[in-house]
């Protein structure tokens, strides 16, 4: 994706963005076990291998895209500590991982496909929701002028709520458009546009 800036889930210090030096990405937390989850599949050596292969072809999947395409790499975070990141793309598929204060809680991957406005993604380890848990498995693409965000199906009311208030942490944002000023309400999708009342 070639471009000049990058839900809301932000990445930051691991091995994955070992390569990245020029970048201006800050680093996400060492991808330690949190206490609530066992060292498992999920967190094990193997799988922090999987993920990084992912990302890696993620990256080199979206240079040969164009401007305002739904592939990148996305961060979500609460402003309390608890971080999501979500890299994805069309043949590479998706990792994700959710890190907390007190390290790496869940971490999963798969395959992303389009379906209009909405991405689909299909996690290869089972899902669970909740418990600082939960990859995100049905997506709002939102292009909102030069920012791109991606709404989970179950937090389009909290988006719309984030539009009235213009203020907070939003939603899944592409990373490298968290510094760009927010655009106008008319950039937005028809049907959001009512989230932002008219002034």
């Amino acid at each position: 994706m070639v471009r000049n800036h990058l839900l809301c889930l932000t990445l930051i210090a691991s091995p994955l963005l070992a390569g990245t030096a020029g970048q201006n990405l800050e680093l996400r937390p060492s991808p330690r076990p949190g206490p609530e989850i066992e060292a498992g599949s999920r967190l094990s050596e193997e799988s922090r291998l999987k993920v990084e292969s992912i990302v890696a072809a993620v990256r080199e999947e979206i240079t040969g895209l164009g401007t305002h395409h739904w592939a990148g790499e996305y961060y979500a975070g609460d402003g309390f500590g608890s971080y999501r990141y979500l890299y994805l793309a069309p043949e590479a598929g998706f990792a994700f991982e959710w890190h907390g204060g007190l390290g790496l809680y869940d971490r999963n991957w798969g395959t992303v496909e389009r379906q209009g406005e909405w991405l689909v993604l299909r996690p290869t380890l089972a899902n669970e929701h909740g418990n600082l848990r939960g990859a995100p498995e049905r997506l709002r693409w939102v292009q909102w002028g030069e920012r791109t965000h991606l709404v989970p199906e179950d937090e389009l009311a909290g988006f719309c709520a984030w539009l009235s208030r213009r203020e907070g942490p939003g939603v899944w944002l592409e990373f490298r458009d968290r510094d760009l000023e927010l655009p106008p309400r008319r950039a937005l999708p028809v049907d959001l546009q009512e989230c932002w009342p008219a002034e």
